[in-house]
């Protein structure tokens, strides 16, 4: 019973001490919230796996030699730890470690070589004490106790003392046996003692010199582990030391030597040598214990391929506890223990861990970490902490040069000037180029990008030869096809363009241009000195609100460079990639450290770089790194400092005792953040001439728009504490106030007057320009509808003038003046005489009004144009005059359907006006022009024709065809109205053309040359007009029609067959020509000689259903046999008619006839019709040519049935008759014919 107690108790001790010790070990922050580094006894859970391999390999008896694998971290040390700790009272364990630091000076492998094996060595033999190998020849220092030193010396005091007793005493003599008596009173007690001590410390001195002079290779060994070799000490000290090494296991029963950190220096000889040694130990008969297995802990990789696998006879990997990809949780772990105190954000926490690999690195920047943060105990930012932690524990070099003013990070962040520089050259650049382009936008007097494609159209007009119509990359387009984007497209990237001209010998006839063209050649005909896509660009952001948006954009930029100071180290550095930065700071840090250009480590870098761009680690690194004291500062003020280097905001009425040390403790560059915002720094700000830069600095701030600025603006005016000075200074300094007030969409328009007011009432007429290049000032005024009140009740009358005139005011809606107001009359005339409105409907509305007041609201809407010349005011006139193309644009809105034709046509007869304005003008007017002579435009007539808004009749046509001959071709526009039913259908009713008076006009004929050969007609449309134009049908070109032209010529049998007509239609409109002799059969066949057949002419004629059998077989026999029997569809074609009409036809032609294969009837049909004039002979050829069975009718003893028909009946009665079978018998269905024998 009580064996059984002491067992449960030992188990139960054993399991708690087991617990007590994981938890003090693990690696989980603990109660004392620091973490220890060093290897742990690791939980079963965690290392029962590989406890239990290791185990199973050292019961093996083979097994001598065991690899601990795993990258560095991984827990290898950790897992030995746990091994010892289990097994120590089973296993003897012998432990060395090798330690490797990383020295700028390597020694060379052979020198490697021996340190390790003496570090290996020094372990070894320095595990156990010197009484456990008393005869090695490494002697240790010994260290005596107090009473065995005084044993020691008191022997040898003794030692000594006998000595000189045998020396004074001569007591040697007693050596002598002659000496020796019996009688006990010569024997004298103190002699042999003196004697006995003598020789028994001469004994032990002779051996301890034998000792010394046999160890005498290696002089010393100390405590500290120093080595002095002898000049005759080979290369390897394991090997000239190897008995000493037997030895020492011989002595001691090691049974596990653990060999830790060995795969650190990289040098494999020094395994191949332990494992030798394993051998000769394990082989060794003087050793008598159990056997003696290696065990390595080592990276995977300290050998390559199999050889791993062919020196260690076991193999234990460890799978590591941390990596790249967990490493973050565990960090994470470690922080929820730190409670609710402000700590690293987990985003951060995610994005740097995949720089900590191993669980050590990772204790020492936790540890690290809770010290720095106990040390500041300020309000940093926990993630630029940690940050800095992680670079101090992975970069600890650079960090050391930091604190001294060098190295990597310090150069890359004192190298911020030079990053600014080549951003500002970017910014400087736009700003030219957008100054460039509002330059041109101004210089552009189109408003859209139809507008310049019709100026360009239009200039086409203008080249020589009076061009018509244009063909690009050989395809043909009207000039109005070109106003299409698509096509217009087509003629900027075409290399290939040419003109559709008059022919110069023959004006009523077209040609193309043989010059070929180029948009470029297009380009110089236009009058302006920009290219088309320049003038495009400039068109496009033509409109005000664009204009305005380049001008505020050009302000941006300005602002941009100034902000582009005081933006933070991290900022700017996301704006280049890593290798533009290293041109840069490079240079200063190879200027301070010369050895590092020659050893760059861009690895290294480029890991600061990716701290610094995602703003881990800043230009305030020191605030992190010591101590930060003031005792001029109260601790809001404080804050307050620290909020704005953290960018955060602080209450604008926050209390600032010493703004002016305050403002002395913020670099400039702060200034430029929202967190700066404080109505006593902002007022001091104001007050002190000497901050104007950091001042700027504010109202740069104030110039974003953000629902910030516009907050601390509002309550700092509403307060009136310096309110004028503010608005002052924004509007001198800010060059988009206006624009802010404007896109405030909590602004009412009262409040933008208030604003507005300020801005008249504090700045001088060049700042308010200035403002309004920077905004929408301009707008504003343009847009108000009241301003004659608001003028004449805030601004003088001349200021006004003067800022209408500066800033090119165009009042959107001008009212009709109060005539009780005297200043709104001289304003009303100032604006009409100097032009300072838009033309708009309203405005024009407005002024026709004014001059005419009782004109009507329907007279405004359908005849505008109209009602403007009937004003007779020069200057309204001129205005719209010289703006005829910008007011067409306000004229298209209305309805505008009742302008009388004369003013329509004077509209398009208009020499201001764009070409390109006629076709908008002839569809918003739909007036039709009855007579198309009235117009000049030889265009503007091709755009009346193709909307249909002449009166139908071919008089108008003529005069439109007649300035456009073409080669027997009528042009697009009169093709396409000459090709609509109802047109066509109206033209038939109009006997113009054929009128007695317009036989001899040249024009007449032209048209219906034109109209004949035109072939793109819908074929009703065609037959309509082959009534009524001019034609002489014996003059037909059948080469110039189309075939359903053709063909509906002769359907109507307008034309008689002649020589020419048949070939050219055989030539051009195959079949057409076999039409044609089916509607003259008579005149083809009386003269046929004539007319050349083909083989395929013959067989048309004999399959058509529109000639007779009558006349097929007259044709048959009047055409050659030889070209009837040839070709198998006329042979069979022929056959079949003369079979169905017979008639008497020779016998060659008939055994001709007889190659067609099949068609047994027709043949029978012939055979029967000509059995009188056939001869036995010929009979028989024949009968033999229709195959099958009846060539066997005539072959002795043979009898063959064929089908009982009437021909078959008929014909074998015959050969019957004639003897040339010799009988046949009717079978009912069958005939059995025998042939004669």
């Amino acid at each position: 019973m009580l064996k059984k107690l002491k067992s449960r108790f030992k188990e139960r001790t054993i399991t708690f001490l087991d617990s007590a010790l994981h938890k003090l070990n693990h690696n989980e922050p603990r109660k004392g919230k620091y973490s220890s580094l060093a290897p742990k006894v690791l939980p079963d859970s965690t290392s029962k796996v590989y406890i239990d391999a290791i185990s199973e390999a050292l019961s093996k008896p083979n097994i001598t030699n065991i690899a601990i694998t795993g990258s560095y971290g991984s827990g290898k040390s950790s897992v030995l730890k746990t091994f010892r700790h289990k097994f120590e009272n089973k296993f003897n364990i012998l432990q060395i470690s090798l330690a490797s630091f990383e020295d700028q000076s390597q020694p060379s492998q052979k020198d490697l070589q021996k340190h390790l094996e003496l570090s290996i060595l020094q372990q070894i033999f320095y595990h156990v004490s010197p009484d456990k190998i008393k005869d090695s020849r490494f002697k240790q220092i010994v260290i005596f106790k107090d009473g065995k030193l005084l044993f020691y010396s008191l022997a040898l005091l003794l030692w000594v003392f006998s000595i000189i007793q045998v020396i004074n005493h001569e007591l040697l003599q007693f050596i002598d046996p002659s000496t020796w008596t019996l009688d006990w009173n010569d024997l004298k007690i103190y002699s042999l003692l003196y004697l006995l001590i003598f020789v028994t410390g001469a004994i032990i001195l002779t051996k301890k010199l034998i000792k010394f002079l046999y160890n005498s290779k290696i002089t010393r060994i100390n405590l500290k582990g120093e080595i002095e070799l002898g000049k005759d000490i080979k290369e390897s000290i394991l090997n000239e030391h190897l008995d000493e090494v037997v030895y020492f296991f011989e002595k001691n029963p090691i049974e596990v030597l653990i060999i830790e950190d060995l795969d650190r220096f990289d040098n494999t000889e020094i395994f191949s040598k332990l494992r030798e040694i394993n051998v000769i130990l394990n082989n060794s008969k003087r050793r008598k214990n159990k056997k003696l297995v290696f065990i390595y802990a080592v990276k995977d990789d300290i050998f390559k391929s199999s050889a791993r696998t062919k020196f260690f006879d076991f193999i234990v990997p460890i799978i590591p506890v941390i990596n790249p990809s967990n490493s973050n949780e565990i960090l994470k772990g470690f922080l929820k223990k730190l409670g609710d105190i402000d700590k690293p954000s987990t985003n951060f926490i995610d994005d740097i861990s995949i720089l900590i690999k191993d669980m050590r690195l990772l204790l020492n920047i936790w540890n690290e970490y809770l010290i720095y943060q106990d040390v500041l105990k300020s309000k940093l930012s926990q993630d630029n902490l940690l940050a800095i932690i992680i670079y101090k524990n992975l970069l600890p070099d650079d960090f050391i040069k930091l604190n001294a003013g060098e190295g990597i990070l310090y150069h890359i962040i004192n190298s911020k000037n030079e990053y600014l520089s080549d951003l500002s050259d970017i910014y400087k650049a736009d700003i030219i180029e957008a100054r460039n382009r509002i330059e041109k936008i101004e210089k552009e007097e189109l408003n859209s990008l139809e507008e310049l494609r019709k100026v360009y159209v239009s200039s086409l007009y203008e080249f020589p030869g009076d061009p018509v119509d244009i063909l690009i990359d050989h395809h043909r387009y009207s000039f109005k096809d070109l106003l299409e984007e698509d096509n217009f497209e087509k003629l900027k990237t075409s290399e290939n363009i040419q003109f559709i001209i008059k022919n110069r010998n023959n004006p009523n006839s077209l040609t193309s241009s043989n010059i070929k063209k180029t948009f470029l050649d297009i380009e110089k005909n236009v009058p302006n000195s920009l290219s088309y896509e320049n003038r495009a660009k400039s068109i496009q952001n033509k409109n005000e609100k664009d204009l305005k948006a380049l001008r505020s954009e050009t302000g941006r930029l300005q602002r941009e460079i100034l902000k582009l100071k005081k933006q933070n180290i991290g900022k700017v550095l996301s704006q280049f990639d890593n290798k533009s930065l290293q041109k840069i700071y490079r240079k200063p840090l190879f200027k301070s450290d010369k050895k590092y250009e020659k050893s760059i480590d861009e690895e290294k870098e480029n890991l600061i770089i990716f701290f610094i761009k995602n703003g881990y680690i800043d230009e305030h690194y020191y605030y992190f790194i010591s101590h930060f004291y003031d005792v001029t500062l109260n601790h809001d003020e404080y804050n307050y400092i620290q909020n704005v280097l953290k960018g955060n905001s602080s209450p604008f009425d926050q209390k600032i005792e010493n703004p002016n040390d305050v403002i002395r403790r913020i670099q400039d560059r702060y200034f430029d953040s929202h967190a700066i915002l404080n109505n006593s720094i902002v007022h001091t700000l104001l007050s002190d001439k000497m901050q104007k830069n950091r001042l700027q600095s504010v109202i740069g701030v104030l110039s974003d728009s953000s629902e910030n600025s516009k907050e601390f603006i509002n309550q700092y005016i509403g307060e009136n504490r310096s309110s004028g000075s503010l608005v002052a200074e924004l509007s001198k300094s800010w060059r988009e106030l206006w624009n802010f007030v404007e896109t405030s969409a909590e602004f009412s328009v009262k409040h933008k007057l208030k604003y507005l007011r300020l801005i008249l009432q504090n700045s001088e007429t060049d700042d308010i320009i200035k403002l309004s290049d920077q905004s929408q000032l301009k707008e504003f005024i343009e847009d108000q509808s009241n301003i004659n009140n608001w003028i004449s009740n805030h601004v003088e009358m001349s200021k006004i003038e003067e800022v209408f005139k500066s800033l090119n005011i165009k009042i959107s809606s001008v009212e009709l003046p109060n005539s009780e107001i005297s200043s709104s009359k001289k304003l009303f005339e100032i604006i009409l005489k100097k032009e300072f409105y838009k033309i708009n409907l309203a405005n024009i509305s407005t002024i026709i009004k004014h001059i005419i007041p009782d004109i009507s609201k329907e007279a405004l809407k359908n005849s505008n144009y109209t009602c403007i010349l009937s004003t007779d005011n020069i200057h309204f006139i001129n205005y719209i005059d010289k703006k005829i193309n910008e007011y067409l644009d306000q004229w298209y809105k209305l309805g505008c359907n009742k302008e009388s034709e004369k003013a329509i046509i004077k509209l398009l007869n208009h020499d201001n006006l764009d070409k390109v304005w006629h076709e908008d003008i002839i569809i918003k007017s739909e007036k039709i022009i009855f007579n198309l002579k009235d117009i000049k435009d030889q265009s503007c007539k091709k755009l009346l024709l193709y909307h249909e808004q002449i009166e139908v009749k071919w008089a108008n046509l003529l005069d439109y065809h007649s300035s456009t001959k073409e080669n027997t071709e009528i042009d697009e526009e009169l093709f396409n109205y000459l090709n609509k039913l109802e047109i066509a259908q109206k033209l038939c009713k109009d006997d113009y053309l054929i009128k007695e008076e317009n036989q001899n006009n040249e024009d007449v004929t032209f048209l219906s040359m034109s109209i004949l050969y035109e072939k793109r007609f819908q074929v009703d449309i065609y037959n309509l007009y082959l009534e009524i134009i001019l034609v002489e049908w014996d003059e037909i070109d059948f080469k110039l029609l189309s075939y359903p032209q053709s063909e509906l010529i002769i359907a109507r049998k307008l034309i008689k067959i002649s020589q020419k007509y048949y070939e050219d239609l055989q030539e051009y409109h195959d079949p057409l020509h076999i039409k044609l002799i089916e509607n003259n059969w008579n005149g083809f066949f009386k003269h046929i000689e004539i007319y050349s057949l083909t083989d395929g002419d013959i067989y048309q004629l004999l399959q058509s259903s529109k000639i007779n059998s009558e006349n097929k077989i007259d044709f048959i026999l009047k055409t050659d046999e030889e070209r009837m029997i040839e070709d198998d569809q006329i042979r069979d074609s022929a056959i079949r008619i003369i079979s169905q009409n017979p008639r008497k036809i020779s016998y060659n032609f008939l055994s001709g006839l007889f190659q067609s294969k099949d068609m047994l009837e027709e043949k029978l049909n012939l055979i029967i019709y000509h059995l009188a004039d056939l001869t036995n002979a010929e009979l028989i050829v024949l009968v033999k040519k229709l195959g099958g069975k009846y060539p066997y009718f005539f072959k002795k003893q043979n009898k063959k049935r064929v089908k009982k028909t009437k021909l078959n009946e008929i014909l074998i009665e015959a050969l019957n008759e004639r003897d040339l079978i010799h009988r046949f018998i009717d079978l009912g269905d069958e005939i059995r014919v025998h042939a004669n024998y």
